[in-house]
């Protein structure tokens, strides 16, 4: 017979941060903290002129390459979500893994895909430098943002409860 002084497995991961249960939303959770990541981001992209760049590059106005940014940003939390699951909730850690996350987006997206699909640069010069810097930056406040979004969604959840 189990006494009460044991530890179940339940209790046991619930104490280590890994709550079992009901789904932590995680996807909901990267998506919000995408969209928070995404002013600051931004923000480089306009003083840089990358923003400007994409426009050129994709044959649209500011506006409708801002509008596709957001979405890929919103999309792009979640996926972070996703790949990093429990681990993403971390706020010592958030940051780097963020930070790497957003030099991933850089290598795939405007390095990768882009040259791949069109043969040409996205952007040059200093707009080149401010597209790596705004994936960084967005990056960097994804793994900040997500943590503090996730208690959030968590509160919201027990309270459904």
């Amino acid at each position: 017979m189990k006494s009460d002084n044991s530890i179940s497995g339940i209790q046991y991961m619930r104490a280590h941060g890994n709550s079992v249960g009901p789904t932590h939303r995680p996807l909901l959770t990267g998506l919000l903290s995408g969209v928070a990541a995404a002013p600051p981001a931004f923000a480089i992209r306009i003083l840089s002129g990358a923003l400007a760049s994409e426009a050129v590059a994709l044959g649209l106005d500011i506006w409708t390459v801002s509008l596709v940014d957001v979405i890929i940003f919103s999309l792009s939390g979640s996926i972070y979500a996703l790949i990093f699951q429990r681990a993403a909730n971390e706020l010592c850690s958030g940051w780097l893994l963020g930070i790497s996350y957003g030099f991933l987006l850089w290598v795939l997206g405007p390095v990768t895909l882009w040259n791949w699909v069109t043969g040409t640069p996205l952007a040059i010069g200093i707009a080149a430098m401010g597209l790596f810097a705004s994936h960084l930056v967005y990056g960097l406040t994804l793994g900040v943002v997500y943590p503090i979004v996730n208690r959030f969604t968590q509160a919201k959840l027990k309270a459904q409860e």
